[in-house]
């Protein structure tokens, strides 16, 4: 298969154009959901659900144990699935997804009992996991079909009933309890969406009720480097919210989380073109070698797109750095006006994120998770440093300023690990 860039530029507009139509949307609705939670719960509110939320996506990574890059990467380069594998990613999750759990009641255990409400939405929440192990496999098969079009509709059903929940029990005057089983119901929603279009739409996809250990022992090793690397990441993406609510208290945790939800929600264009570049760069790359013209005219395209992104990041952030009161006193009110110096300061870390994910995406692709992974573990050792000693000194704005600064440390490593020719193409 040669590299046609017309080609390419057709499928990343089509591609992109739905990872960011869904994109746009959920995001969108996942500021609403946070705005809702935030007016009805208050700041403290927003801090427990933000902490909540935080460990269980933790676990979604862990228990997810990197498969899912695996798949999109494996389909993408064969254009075909084994439906052994795709029993052997269900099963490694759900014994990874009950594993969790039981360590969740046992630390749960230990919390003070005026914590009690948190952790029974803690253990609520952590069930969501056994959903989300199927929708797993159903959105990364759809992406690795460059199905785009089936990704954003159970990316939107998802988070479109976790709005709509939010926004009855607004107006209701829902508790946190409540908020959680709304959002556990939506995973199970989501899961069942995408068993009905993968068995509809995709080309010979079943999930058999079996798999052998030989696959099972195939698939835990192909996917605990890309687990570390998820892993690594998200807890360097979220040191701000654990080490806030440790040091600080759940108030200022909840100011944060709402101006780190705005400054993510900057990250739509980036995800969505280097997400719909994953399987399409995957295609070009794996098996030929990084000399070859399919593959250098891949690695030209992503570097044009690249050079876009953080043009458009650098001009976001400049919006936003103007314009931080209007929008936090627009989405989230009086309450959350605190929270504007350290929206104006995480709104800069878009234009090295794009850098990072970047590079991210050209290892995995070749395989290389593991040299990402140490970048990221390096940066994430770091960051407690970092995140400690302005939390302590500065608070809420030392967090923003520690985010910011974490985010650059590591594009510098990967700026570094770059100029090193020979582990990068070796």
């Amino acid at each position: 298969m040669t590299f046609d860039p017309r080609a390419i530029a057709v499928r990343l507009a089509r591609n992109s154009g739905w990872l960011l139509f869904s994109r746009l949307i959920s995001q969108g609705l996942a500021v609403l959901f946070t705005v809702l939670v935030a007016r009805s719960l208050g700041n403290a509110g927003l801090g427990q659900f933000a902490l909540i939320s935080s460990i269980i996506l933790f676990g979604n990574i862990l228990t997810t144990f990197g498969l899912d890059t695996h798949l999109i990467r494996s389909i993408a380069g064969k254009q075909s699935t084994n439906p052994e594998t795709l029993s052997g990613v269900v099963w490694i999750q759900l014994i990874l997804t009950t594993g969790f759990i039981l360590l969740l009641v046992i630390f749960s255990a230990s919390l003070p009992q005026v914590l009690a409400n948190t952790r029974t939405a803690l253990l609520l929440y952590s069930f969501s996991l056994v959903p989300s192990a199927f929708y797993t496999v159903y959105s990364a098969a759809f992406r690795a079909y460059e199905r785009m079009d089936l990704f954003a509709g159970g990316s939107l059903l998802l988070i479109g009933l976790q709005t709509a929940g939010a926004a009855v029990l607004f107006f209701s005057g829902g508790s946190l309890l409540q908020l959680i089983a709304v959002v556990v119901f939506s995973q199970f929603m989501a899961a069942f969406y995408g068993r009905l279009m993968s068995t509809k739409h995709l080309p010979a996809f079943k999930i058999r009720i079996f798999a052998s250990s030989s696959v099972l022992k195939e698939l835990l090793r192909l996917g605990w480097p890309l687990a570390l690397l998820s892993g690594l990441g998200f807890l360097t993406q979220r040191t701000g919210i654990f080490l806030l609510s440790l040091l600080v208290d759940e108030g200022t945790t909840g100011l944060y989380a709402a101006a780190l939800k705005v400054a993510e929600s900057f990250k739509i264009i980036p995800y969505a073109l280097l997400g719909s570049l994953f399987p399409v760069i995957a295609t070009f790359s794996q098996g030929r070698s990084r000399r070859q013209p399919e593959s250098r005219a891949a690695i030209a395209y992503l570097r044009r797109i690249t050079v876009l992104l953080i043009t458009l990041g650098i001009a976001f952030s400049i919006l936003v750095s103007i314009f931080a009161m209007p929008i936090i006193e627009l989405l989230f009110g009086d309450e959350f006006i605190p929270a504007i110096p350290a929206l104006r300061i995480l709104i800069w870390m878009v234009v090295p994120y794009v850098y990072n994910a970047r590079v991210t995406l050209d290892l995995v692709v070749q395989g290389k998770e593991r040299l990402a992974t140490f970048v990221t573990g390096l940066s994430l050792l770091l960051s407690y440093i970092i995140y400690y000693l302005l939390i302590s000194t500065f608070g809420l704005v030392g967090a923003a300023v520690a985010t910011l600064v974490v985010e650059i440390l590591q594009a510098l490593f990967f700026l570094l690990l770059r100029r090193n020719r020979a582990l990068l193409h070796s």
